[in-house]
Protein backbone atom coordinates (compact mmCIF):
# COMPACT_ATOMS: atom_id res chain seq x y z
CA UNK A 1 0.00 0.00 0.00
CA UNK A 2 1.00 3.51 -0.82
CA UNK A 3 0.15 6.69 0.63
CA UNK A 4 1.77 10.48 1.07
CA UNK A 5 -0.59 11.67 3.89
CA UNK A 6 0.32 8.30 6.25
CA UNK A 7 3.21 8.00 7.25
CA UNK A 8 5.04 4.34 8.20
CA UNK A 9 3.85 4.50 11.80
CA UNK A 10 0.45 5.53 10.51
CA UNK A 11 0.23 2.70 8.45
CA UNK A 12 1.10 0.30 11.37
CA UNK A 13 -1.18 1.52 13.31
CA UNK A 14 -3.99 1.25 10.89
CA UNK A 15 -3.04 -2.15 9.70
CA UNK A 16 -0.81 -4.22 11.84
CA UNK A 17 3.19 -4.60 11.09
CA UNK A 18 3.88 -5.71 7.81
CA UNK A 19 6.69 -7.55 6.08
CA UNK A 20 8.19 -4.27 4.84
CA UNK A 21 7.21 -0.49 6.14
CA UNK A 22 8.94 2.64 4.51
CA UNK A 23 8.88 6.55 4.39
CA UNK A 24 8.90 8.55 1.48
CA UNK A 25 12.60 9.19 0.64
CA UNK A 26 14.15 6.05 1.72
CA UNK A 27 16.41 4.17 -0.58
CA UNK A 28 14.12 1.97 -3.05
CA UNK A 29 17.46 -0.71 -2.29
CA UNK A 30 20.31 -0.89 0.19
CA UNK A 31 22.80 1.73 -1.45
CA UNK A 32 20.24 2.76 -4.38
CA UNK A 33 20.50 6.57 -5.51
CA UNK A 34 16.64 5.56 -6.57
CA UNK A 35 14.23 7.09 -3.63
CA UNK A 36 10.74 6.20 -2.61
CA UNK A 37 8.10 8.54 -3.83
CA UNK A 38 5.29 7.09 -1.33
CA UNK A 39 5.64 6.20 2.47
CA UNK A 40 4.43 2.43 1.95
CA UNK A 41 3.46 -0.71 4.00
CA UNK A 42 3.61 -4.43 2.48
CA UNK A 43 3.03 -8.16 3.39
CA UNK A 44 5.00 -10.05 1.21
CA UNK A 45 4.88 -14.02 0.26
CA UNK A 46 6.44 -16.07 2.65
CA UNK A 47 6.73 -19.46 0.34
CA UNK A 48 10.43 -20.21 -1.89
CA UNK A 49 9.99 -17.84 -5.32
CA UNK A 50 10.34 -20.88 -7.70
CA UNK A 51 6.85 -21.52 -6.48
CA UNK A 52 4.41 -21.22 -9.16
CA UNK A 53 2.84 -17.85 -8.84
CA UNK A 54 -1.07 -19.31 -7.81
CA UNK A 55 0.95 -20.50 -4.73
CA UNK A 56 2.06 -16.73 -4.00
CA UNK A 57 -1.48 -15.94 -4.34
CA UNK A 58 -2.59 -18.18 -1.99
CA UNK A 59 0.04 -17.68 0.76
CA UNK A 60 -0.26 -13.66 0.41
CA UNK A 61 -4.26 -13.51 0.13
CA UNK A 62 -5.42 -14.44 3.72
CA UNK A 63 -3.25 -11.71 5.21
CA UNK A 64 -4.21 -9.52 3.17
CA UNK A 65 -8.17 -10.63 3.74
CA UNK A 66 -7.72 -9.94 7.59
CA UNK A 67 -6.43 -6.23 6.74
CA UNK A 68 -9.12 -5.86 3.86
CA UNK A 69 -11.66 -3.39 6.17
CA UNK A 70 -8.36 -1.51 7.52
CA UNK A 71 -7.49 -1.06 4.01
CA UNK A 72 -11.03 0.03 2.82
CA UNK A 73 -11.65 2.37 5.26
CA UNK A 74 -7.93 3.89 4.82
CA UNK A 75 -8.78 4.12 0.85
CA UNK A 76 -12.69 5.62 1.59
CA UNK A 77 -11.14 8.39 3.81
CA UNK A 78 -8.85 9.58 0.68
CA UNK A 79 -5.09 9.00 2.46
CA UNK A 80 -4.26 5.96 -0.01
CA UNK A 81 -2.67 6.79 -3.25
CA UNK A 82 -2.29 3.07 -4.37
CA UNK A 83 -3.12 -0.74 -2.95
CA UNK A 84 -1.30 -3.41 -5.58
CA UNK A 85 -0.74 -7.01 -5.32
CA UNK A 86 2.55 -7.42 -6.74
CA UNK A 87 3.79 -10.47 -8.35
CA UNK A 88 7.75 -10.49 -9.31
CA UNK A 89 8.12 -13.75 -11.17
CA UNK A 90 11.65 -15.02 -12.31
CA UNK A 91 10.55 -17.71 -14.53
CA UNK A 92 8.76 -16.13 -17.53
CA UNK A 93 7.48 -19.36 -18.84
CA UNK A 94 4.82 -19.80 -15.81
CA UNK A 95 1.59 -19.51 -16.35
CA UNK A 96 -0.86 -17.49 -13.91
CA UNK A 97 -4.52 -18.22 -13.46
CA UNK A 98 -6.46 -17.49 -10.53
CA UNK A 99 -10.27 -18.38 -9.53
CA UNK A 100 -13.25 -16.06 -9.73
CA UNK A 101 -12.83 -16.04 -5.50
CA UNK A 102 -9.26 -15.51 -5.84
CA UNK A 103 -10.17 -12.70 -7.68
CA UNK A 104 -12.73 -11.03 -6.48
CA UNK A 105 -10.75 -11.53 -2.88
CA UNK A 106 -8.12 -9.50 -4.95
CA UNK A 107 -10.22 -6.37 -6.27
CA UNK A 108 -12.37 -6.13 -3.04
CA UNK A 109 -9.06 -3.96 -1.75
CA UNK A 110 -5.90 -4.12 -4.65
CA UNK A 111 -5.51 -3.89 -8.10
CA UNK A 112 -3.26 -6.96 -9.52
CA UNK A 113 0.26 -6.12 -11.01
CA UNK A 114 2.45 -8.95 -12.68
CA UNK A 115 6.04 -8.39 -13.20
CA UNK A 116 7.76 -10.84 -15.33
CA UNK A 117 11.84 -10.81 -15.29
CA UNK A 118 13.28 -13.40 -17.49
Amino acid sequence: MLSESLGPAELVAALGPGDRVWAQGDATRPRSRSRQKFNGWSIESTIDRSQPPQAHVANILPRLERVASQIQTLQSGGSVSSVRLWLHLDKPDIGLALDQDRLRSIARVASLEVDIYG
